[in-house]
């Protein structure tokens, strides 16, 4: 039995064929072109074709599939680090006021033990490369593209 996203994507797959070859002859659809979400009139009419020659081939209701398929990717998933150590945080950089009871002749702050938090400057901390970065528990460091979903156990029920 295929899956939601085979039949998302198989669906897909064959739009970008009848673009190509009949709706708009030549026209080539750019590499992970969506044809369920694009608004141009050749990409809507190949996918609106596709669904109609995949309902009569295989007996599949493509859009139930296509709205399953969202909704899953919709989900929240935990995610691991390449050590398996599962991901608990994205690093942050966030304004903080530290209260003071006065200054040393140096300029040194007294702490007073208590801080005010800007929520508002609240913003992900990023690599050199602009990449966001998470934390795993271990307290490790990591980019999105080094991260893994945690596949979920299921009971197998369909």
């Amino acid at each position: 039995m295929r899956t939601d996203e085979q039949i998302v994507m198989e669906t897909n797959d064959l739009a970008r064929l009848l673009l190509s070859e009949l709706v708009g002859t030549g026209y080539e659809a750019p590499e992970g072109h969506k044809f369920w979400k694009a608004s141009d009139p050749r990409s809507q009419k190949a996918w609106n074709a596709a669904v109609k020659v995949m309902e009569l081939v295989t007996k599949t209701e493509v859009e139930d599939a296509l709205s399953n398929y969202l909704a899953e990717q919709d989900k929240p998933r935990r995610y691991k680090s390449p050590t398996g150590a599962q991901v608990i945080g994205v690093c942050e950089h966030v304004l903080v006021t530290a209260w003071v009871s006065g200054f040393k002749s140096d300029g040194t702050p007294q702490y007073a033990g208590d801080s005010k938090v800007h929520w508002d400057t609240q913003k992900p901390l990023a690599d050199e490369d602009g990449e966001t970065t998470y934390e795993d528990e271990n307290g490790d460091s990591w980019n999105w593209n080094q991260l893994s979903p945690i596949e979920e156990i299921t009971d197998g029920a369909e």
